[in-house]
């Protein structure tokens, strides 16, 4: 993968981190069109996908710095089309609203996700994910979504956003074919479920996905 390269913006970006701090991954809006389209291009080499300048300006897209270099960045989006919800027909999310209380509009999403490969210590992984939580609690909808092609993704976010409501294959708008897990959990659960997720990071005692968890419970059986 690319490693991520100085930006012509990154003067601009450092300039609005008002209070450096060496020790602590810190947080910047991008808000330009040059900002975003360089954002576009970052997640492109990182993932191979690339969403819409649409989409982008529609959303709020962070960037996370650390030591003076951007590490990563995430997506928030709280108004439809949600980015993960675009290849499903209206029978499919009638069928979540039905099975799981779970609709588009109540909703955020945690999208376009990635941190620079070499800086992906567990310190500045535990920053950014628990920033983008964070952030989507703070969008005020009663659901926040993850979603991701990779397994190895979601099971990041399953440790708070632990209700599963598809894993599988889809066709998104421009023809692509590819596989998508999503989970969510409503926004009180996952203040509830951040704060302990949080802690079994800290500690040493996270559980990396959810059949682990049950693995564990049936042994305390």
């Amino acid at each position: 993968m690319q490693q991520a390269q100085q930006p012509p913006v990154f003067a601009a970006i450092l300039a609005r981190i008002l209070f450096p701090n060496n020790s602590l991954v810190r947080f910047v809006r991008l808000r330009t069109p040059d900002e975003l389209r360089w954002y576009q291009h970052q997640y492109f080499s990182q993932s191979g996908s690339q969403p819409s300048l649409e989409y982008l300006f529609q959303a709020r897209v962070y960037v996370a710095v650390y030591q003076g270099q951007i590490i990563g960045g995430f997506v928030i989006n709280a108004d439809a089309p949600l980015r993960y919800l675009e290849p499903f027909s209206e029978v499919h999310l009638k069928g979540f609203e039905e099975k799981f209380g779970f609709r588009e509009s109540d909703t955020a999403e945690i999208s376009c996700i990635w941190l620079e490969p070499t800086k992906k210590k567990a310190s500045a992984r535990l920053q950014v994910y628990a920033a983008s939580l964070w952030m989507a609690l703070w969008a005020g909808k009663k659901n926040v979504l993850g979603g991701a092609k990779y397994e190895s993704i979601i099971n990041l976010y399953r440790q708070v956003l632990d209700i599963d409501i598809f894993a599988g294959t889809v066709t998104d708008q421009s023809g692509e074919v590819f596989t998508s897990f999503l989970c969510y959990q409503t926004r009180w659960n996952v203040v509830r479920n951040t704060f302990r997720w949080i802690y079994r990071e800290m500690t040493g005692k996270a559980i990396k996905t959810k059949e682990k968890k049950h693995e564990l419970l049936l042994k305390k059986q």
